[in-house]
C-alpha cells in the first residue's frame, strides 16, 4: 500500500465496504492482467553496522552506524532519512552523500531519546535513495526498548480545568522520594505551544519518604482566537545519578475570548505553500512550486476521512537535494477500508515488493476480522519503468494469529512475472511471535521460490530476534538468488549489566554461476558488554568478527577482519557524550598480507535549555594498507538549533567528509534554515546549503510561504445558534469573563455578558457554567448542565442568573426522658387520664446524642441532593441556590420507641444565607394495659 497519512481501521461496517467494493474490483482485475517484469536490484544494500537491539533510558543518546553499498553499475548521491518515533531527534546530520560503483560507506546516527519516551520497544529505520533515481533505495531497522528509571515519584496536586485566554494559570506539582536514600532534585518544565512559563524551586533536597511542592505559572496569549489544550510537563532529574528521573503532566483547556461567527461549513486543516527552489551548480536550475495538501474528517462525526497532496511542477528534474519531487496523492479512510490514488510507496509483503516508489492506486476493505488489498502502480523515474499489480487477504483470529494469502503481477516493456505466497503471523504469548511467508515466482520460463521467518520477543530481561530469508536464483520478488540469516540477542544479567550478540551471515549466487562476477558469502558476528553506572556513565566492551569471501572455483577476494570496540559514554541532566574505539586486524587471505584497521569515533549533544540544542561528532577510520591507499576517512559535523521567542526556528548543520590518503573525493556541506510563525498561522522559510566537492561546488536554496486555511468539505446540515446572557440575579448588572461549556466547545462572555455558541446541531443539548469563572461562592439559578433546544436555522437565547449561594447546616439529635425517681418513668397505665399527651410536649427530655447515618434530601423544582450525618448527628448542604426548598428526613435507624418530632420543613434561601436547622428525634411514651387479673394479660 502507498505511504500516507493514517493507516486503515480494522472495526468494519459492511455497509460502509459496499462504497469502495466497485472501485477495489476494477483495478484489481487490471493489476492481474497479464503482462512482463523484471527481477529485483535496487541498487543500493543497507545493513545495519552491528548490534540492532538497544536498551536505553529517557534522556540518552542511541549511536549506531549503517553500511551503505551501491550495487547500482554507476556512482550514484543519496539522501538518507532516519524514520524515529514521535519527539525523538536525530543530533548527526542528514545531507547528500556519493558511493561509487561497488563500494560502500559507513553512517553514524545518533539519536536523542527523549525525557518524555514512554516504556516500551521503538523502530529506528535507516532509509536511503538515489538523489537521481528514487526507486534505488533501501532500508534498515534497529530496535530499541526505553526502559523504567524512576525513583521517585511526581504527581499534580491541583491545576485549572481552563483558563481564558489572555490570563495565567498555577499548577502545583509534588514530589515523593519514594527511595532509601536522599535525593537531591533539578526541576525541568516543558510548556506545550511554547507559552511561557515560570516556576519554583529550581532545585530541591528530599529525605527519604519526604516531599516537596513545584509551583508553576503559565502565561497565555489574549489574542488567540481558537480553544486549545495546553501540556505543561515537569521533570525532575536527580542530581548525580542521570538516569533516574520522574515525569508528571497535566492539561488545561485554553478557551479564546471570542468565539467568532457562525460557520456554516465543515472544515478540515488545509495549507497552500508557494516555494522557490534554486541549485547552482555545472548544470543548474530554478523555479517556483506549489504545494497543496491537507487532510481530516469529513463530517463532525469523523467515520470518513480524506488526505491529500498536490506538490509540483518538478522544476529542477535531475536535483532534488530537499526532496521537494513532484507529489500528487489523494486518499480516502473509513472504518469499513481505504482507497488511496496517486504517488506513495507500494508494498505487498517481506517477499514479493517490500516498498517501491510510484503512482498508482490501492485499496483496503475490512469486513470484521477479513481484509482485502491491493494497488496497481507504475514506477516513477525509473528505468526500466515498471508496472505492478497486486491482491492480498488476510484473516486475523484475534490478535494473536493470522494468515494471508499475496498475488503480485510484475512487468516491463520485455519481460515479466507473477508471484504467489502465503504470510501469517503466529504469537501465543508475549514472548513467541513468529512471522513467516513462502512465496513462488515465475519470470519467462524459470520458476522458483523464497521463504521468509521471523522469530522475535521480549522476556522480563532479555530480547531477541532471529531471521532467515533464503530466495532462489530465479525468483523474481524483492530478494533474489540470496541467503540471509541474522540472530540478535540482549540480556540484562542485572539492573546495570548487560550482554549483547548478533551474527549475521549472507550469500549471494547460491549456484554458483561462473556468468557472475562474485559468489559472495559474508558473515558477521559480535559479543558485548556493558555496564552503567548510577552517575550516568555507561562502558561497552565488544569483540567483532566479520568474513568477506568469494565462493567461486576462481575466487576474487578472500578477507577475515578481527576487532575489539570499546565505547564510553556519560549523560548528564542536559548533556550526553560518547567515546568509542575499535581496533585490529585485517587479513587478505589470497594475498596473505595483514592490515591493521581502526575506527574511533566521539560525539556530543548538549540541551542547555528546552529552546537550543548543539550537536557535535567526528568519525575518523584507518587502514593501515600502503599498497591500496584509500581507507583513511574523516567524517565530522556540527548541527545547532535555537528557538526565539515563540514564533523563530533557526538551525544549522555542518558536516565534512575526507579521505586523508587519496588527495581528491574532499566534501564539504553548509546547511542553514530559518523559519516564523505568526500568530495568524503563515509561516515564512528559508532553507541554503552549499556543498563543496574537489569535483564540482554546489549551492541550492528554498524559501517558502505556507498558508493554514480550512478547506469546507460539506455545508452543515440545519445548523443553529445559541445565544445567552449571563448576569448578576441581586443587580442585575452583566458578568463578564464567565465560561461556559457546551458538547465540548467552550465560549466566554463579554464584557456585557453575552455569549454565543455559532453553529450547533439540531437537538438537545447541555449547557453548563464553569464554577471557577463565576465565583467560588457564586452559583447559576438553575440546575447545571442544563438542557437547551437547538433547531436547524433558528437562534436560541438563554438567560443566566447567578447569585451567591447559600448553605443548609443542621443536626439530628436523639432525645430521652429526663432521669427521675420511680420505676415507671416513661409509662402510663391505660385508661388513667394523664396531662402528658403521647407527642411527649408536656414531659421534660434531655438531649442524649446525634443520629448517625439518617439520610437528609434537600429538594427543589428540579434537583434532589442528599447527605448522610455524621458521627454526631450533623450534616451541611452547601452551594444551594436562592429559592424554597424541602428538607425531609428518612431516618430507617431510629432508636425503639423514637419519631422524629417533624419530618418536613419548607425552607426559603436567600443569596448569602447560612441557615442552621435543629431536628429533634423524641422518645415515644409507651403504654401498659392492665386487664383484670383472671386474663393475666398485660399490655406495653
Amino acid at each position: 500500500m502507498p505511504a500516507g497519512p493514517g493507516s486503515a481501521m480494522h472495526d468494519g461496517d459492511p455497509r460502509q465496504a459496499g462504497r469502495l467494493v466497485a472501485a477495489v474490483i476494477l483495478f484489481l482485475l487490471l493489476a492481474l492482467s497479464p503482462g512482463p517484469a523484471s527481477g529485483s536490484g535496487r541498487g543500493v544494500q543497507v545493513r545495519p553496522g552491528g548490534q540492532t537491539l538497544f536498551e536505553t533510558s529517557p534522556g540518552a543518546v542511541v549511536t549506531t552506524t549503517f553500511s551503505v553499498a551501491n550495487t547500482a553499475d554507476e556512482p550514484l548521491e543519496f539522501l538518507s532519512e532516519a524514520v524515529l518515533p514521535e519527539g525523538w531527534k536525530l543530533v548527526t546530520p542528514s545531507f547528500p552523500f556519493s558511493v561509487d560503483r561497488g563500494g560502500a560507506e559507513v553512517r553514524l546516527v545518533g539519536v536523542f531519546v527523549p525525557q518524555s519516551a514512554r516504556v516500551g520497544r521503538y523502530e529506528i529505520a535507516y532509509r536511503v535513495a538515489s538523489t537521481r533515481r528514487p526507486a534505488v533505495g533501501d532500508a534498515a531497522v534497529v530496535y530499541v526498548t526505553v526502559l523504567s528509571v524512576s525513583h521517585f515519584q511526581v504527581q499534580v496536586i491541583d491545576a485549572p480545568d481552563s483558563v481564558i485566554a489572555g490570563d495565567a494559570y498555577e499548577a502545583r506539582f509534588s514530589a515523593v522520594n519514594a527511595g532509601n536514600t536522599e535525593n537531591r532534585l533539578a526541576v525541568a518544565v516543558e510548556s506545550g505551544r511554547n507559552l511561557p512559563v515560570e516556576f519554583a524551586p529550581r532545585e530541591m533536597t528530599l529525605a527519604p519518604g519526604a516531599s516537596g511542592e513545584v509551583r508553576v505559572t503559565v502565561g497565555t496569549d489574549e489574542k488567540s482566537r481558537e480553544g486549545f489544550k495546553h501540556i505543561l510537563d515537569v521533570t525532575l532529574h536527580s542530581i548525580g545519578d542521570e538516569e533516574t528521573t520522574a515525569r508528571a503532566s497535566c492539561a488545561v483547556d485554553v478557551i479564546p475570548r471570542m468565539t467568532g461567527a457562525a460557520d456554516r461549513f465543515h472544515r478540515i486543516p488545509a495549507r497552500i505553500a508557494l516555494r522557490y527552489l534554486g541549485v547552482k551548480e555545472e548544470i543548474g536550475g530554478s523555479g517556483f512550486q506549489g504545494e497543496f495538501s491537507g487532510g481530516g474528517a469529513l463530517s463532525d462525526d469523523g467515520d470518513d476521512e480524506i488526505a491529500f497532496v498536490f506538490q509540483g511542477p518538478d522544476t529542477l528534474e535531475e536535483n532534488s537535494l530537499f526532496g521537494e519531487r513532484p507529489r500528487y496523492f489523494a486518499g480516502y479512510r473509513s472504518r469499513a477500508g481505504d482507497l488511496m490514488l496517486g504517488d506513495g510507496y507500494y508494498a505487498l509483503s517481506r517477499l514479493t515488493e517490500q516498498g517501491l516508489e510510484g503512482r498508482g492506486a490501492s485499496s483496503r476493505i475490512t469486513l470484521g476480522d477479513f481484509d482485502l488489498r491491493g494497488y496497481y502502480m507504475n514506477t516513477l523515474r525509473q528505468d526500466p519503468a515498471e508496472t505492478q499489480g497486486a491482491l492480498g487477504m488476510e484473516y486475523r483470529f484475534g490478535e494473536r494469529y493470522r494468515i494471508g494469502v499475496n498475488l503480485l503481477d510484475r512487468r516491463t516493456d520485455d519481460a515479466g512475472a507473477r508471484l504467489a505466497g502465503i504470510q501469517g503471523l503466529l504469537a501465543p504469548m508475549d514472548a513467541v511471535n513468529l512471522e513467516f511467508e513462502a512465496a513462488y515466482g515465475r519470470e519467462e520460463n524459470a520458476r522458483d521460490p523464497a521463504f521468509w521467518l521471523s522469530l522475535y520477543g521480549s522476556l522480563d530481561r532479555a530480547h531477541y530476534r532471529i531471521e532467515y530469508i533464503r530466495a532462489a536464483p530465479d525468483f523474481p520478488g524483492n530478494y533474489r538468488d540470496r541467503e540471509y540469516a541474522s540472530g540478535n540477542f540482549f540480556f540484562r544479567l542485572t539492573d546495570r549489566f548487560s550482554l549483547n550478540a548478533a551474527v549475521r551471515q549472507e550469500k549471494e549466487n547460491l549456484r554458483l554461476d561462473v556468468g557472475d562476477e562474485t559468489a559472495g558469502l559474508t558473515r558477521f558476528g559480535s559479543l558485548g558488554l556493558g555496564y552503567q553506572w548510577r552517575t550516568g556513565t555507561s562502558l561497552a566492551l565488544e569483540s567483532l568478527f566479520s568474513t568477506r569471501e568469494d565462493r567461486l572455483s576462481v575466487p576474487g577476494y578472500d578477507t577475515r577482519e578481527q576487532t575489539l570496540r570499546a565505547r564510553l559514554g556519560q549523560r548528564f541532566r542536559k548533556a550526553f557524550f560518547n567515546l568509542s574505539a575499535e581496533w585490529g586486524d585485517s587479513r587478505d587471505r589470497l594475498e596473505a598480507r595483514n592490515t591493521r584497521v581502526g575506527v574511533y569515533e566521539a560525539s556530543g549533544y548538549v540541551m542547555p535549555t528546552p529552546n537550543q540544542t548543539y550537536g557535535a561528532y567526528v568519525r575518523y577510520s584507518n587502514r593501515d594498507d600502503p599498497e591500496n591507499p584509500g581507507g583513511d576517512f574523516l567524517n565530522a559535523g556540527l548541527t545547532g538549533s535555537l528557538r526565539l521567542g515563540t514564533g523563530t526556528d533557526i538551525d544549522a548543520r555542518l558536516e565534512t567528509y575526507r579521505p586523508l590518503d587519496l588527495g581528491y573525493g574532499e566534501r564539504y556541506t553548509a546547511d542553514a534554515g530559518i523559519r516564523h510563525a505568526f500568530s495568524s498561522g503563515w509561516t515564512v522559510s528559508a532553507r541554503g546549503r552549499h556543498t563543496f566537492h574537489d569535483r564540482r561546488n554546489e549551492s541550492a536554496v528554498v524559501v517558502e510561504l505556507s498558508i493554514p486555511f480550512g478547506l469546507p468539505t460539506a455545508r452543515k446540515k440545519g445548523i443553529g445558534t445559541l445565544k445567552g446572557l449571563v448576569r448578576h440575579q441581586e443587580t442585575g448588572a452583566p458578568l463578564a469573563n464567565a465560561v461556559l461549556r457546551l458538547n465540548g466547545a467552550a465560549a466566554v462572555t463579554d464584557g456585557g455578558g453575552e455569549f454565543r455558541f455559532p453553529a450547533l446541531k439540531p437537538g438537545t443539548v447541555h449547557l453548563d457554567v464553569d464554577a471557577g469563572s463565576i465565583g467560588l461562592d457564586r452559583v447559576p439559578m438553575e440546575k447545571t448542565p442544563m438542557a437547551v433546544t437547538i433547531e436547524g436555522g433558528e437562534e436560541a437565547f438563554v438567560e443566566i442568573g447567578v447569585a451567591r449561594s447559600a448553605a443548609l447546616y443542621g443536626r439530628i439529635t436523639i432525645y430521652e426522658f429526663a432521669e427521675t425517681e420511680g420505676p415507671g418513668q416513661g409509662f402510663r397505665i391505660a385508661g388513667e387520664k394523664t396531662a402528658v399527651p403521647e407527642t411527649s410536649g408536656g414531659d421534660e427530655v434531655a438531649a442524649s446524642r446525634g443520629l448517625a447515618n439518617a439520610l437528609v434530601v434537600l429538594t427543589r423544582e428540579t434537583e434532589t441532593l442528599r447527605v448522610l450525618t455524621d458521627g454526631r448527628g450533623r450534616f451541611s448542604l452547601e452551594g444551594l441556590r436562592p429559592g424554597a426548598w424541602t428538607l425531609a428526613v428518612h431516618a430507617e435507624n431510629l432508636p425503639p420507641h423514637h419519631y422524629v418530632e417533624k419530618e418536613r420543613f419548607e425552607i426559603l434561601l436567600t443569596g448569602g444565607e447560612k441557615r442552621e436547622v435543629s431536628i429533634r428525634v423524641l422518645p415515644r411514651k409507651r403504654t401498659i394495659r392492665i386487664i383484670q387479673e383472671a386474663a393475666g394479660v398485660i399490655e406495653g
